[in-house]
């Protein structure tokens, strides 16, 4: 009888090292994402429209501009697929955001914090309902680690 219980305890203490083992090496694999986005339009009138993009940055983290010099951070960028159905009038604009000096790429960046917002304006060429499809690649830092993403762009203008 004595021998039953030792392996009992031997498959239990086996069963539970491997459900630790699962746990923790899932809860390595979560994807960080300290950058969510918000997107919305804004009619201006009959043919012109605002897309706003709002970036909520993680406290600690920061979101890099548009405008960064060669051989830093990868720059955020707002692709949209071209369509015969409206123009981009002018680029992307962004808040005034921090400029400093980053010591890892050596050069002096620009980047956001909080909730920054993006706009774009465009102007749909026809009455019809245009659906605007793109995507907002970027990087975003904290004090130990750089992390890439992307979002995917779908809005309506009615």
């Amino acid at each position: 009888m004595r021998l039953i219980l030792t392996k009992q305890f031997q498959c239990k203490s086996i069963f539970c090292f491997l459900v630790f083992m699962f746990v923790a090496s899932s809860s390595n694999a979560q994807i960080l994402e300290p950058v969510k986005w918000t997107i919305e339009s804004k009619k201006l009138n009959e043919q012109e429209f605002e897309i706003v993009y709002t970036a909520k940055i993680d406290y600690g983290w920061h979101l890099y501009s548009q405008f960064v010099k060669p051989k830093g951070p990868k720059p955020t960028s707002f692709d949209l697929e071209k369509s015969t159905k409206f123009i981009q009038i002018g680029k992307v604009t962004e808040e005034r955001g921090y400029d400093v000096y980053d010591e890892l790429f050596k050069i002096d960046v620009k980047y956001f914090k909080g909730n920054p917002v993006f706009v774009q304006k465009l102007k749909k060429l026809n009455k019809d309902k245009v659906t605007i499809i793109g995507e907002i690649e970027f990087m975003s830092c904290n004090d130990i680690s750089c992390v890439p993403g992307s979002f995917d762009i779908e809005i309506e203008l009615l």
